[in-house]
């Protein structure tokens, strides 16, 4: 079990360094010409990678058993979202399928599938 564990946090930790590189690589040329920061979009995905982390070993040390008596409360919650993104919902690229407050966005989608 502690073997499969460190194997799963190693591949993880290679991912966030190729996803971290690829932002920084794909966006520096954009950012510095719309930001004058070249470092705009490394710095935001730092912030929430950092907030990412943070929520993963929550839900790591999360009894997820205690759910089962809560499955039927959060199906209706995630249906009733997804209605609710229809009449509220900010609409991108025709579809309304996000909501918006502030810098925050979730996409009730998202949750339904868990």
């Amino acid at each position: 079990m502690r073997k499969t564990r460190i194997v799963i946090f190693t591949n993880l930790f290679i991912l966030l360094c190729l996803g971290t590189i690829m932002i920084y690589s794909s966006s520096y040329v954009y950012a510095q010409n719309k930001y004058n920061d070249g470092m705009f979009f490394l710095k935001k995905h730092i912030i929430f990678l950092f907030f990412g982390i943070i929520i993963m070993f929550w839900v790591m040390s999360f009894d997820y058993r205690i759910l089962k008596d809560k499955a039927k409360p959060l199906l209706l919650l995630a249906f009733f979202a997804l209605i609710l993104v229809l009449f509220l919902g900010k609409e991108i690229g025709g579809a309304k399928r996000w909501f918006r407050w502030g810098f925050l966005s979730f996409q009730p989608s998202e949750f339904a599938n868990m």
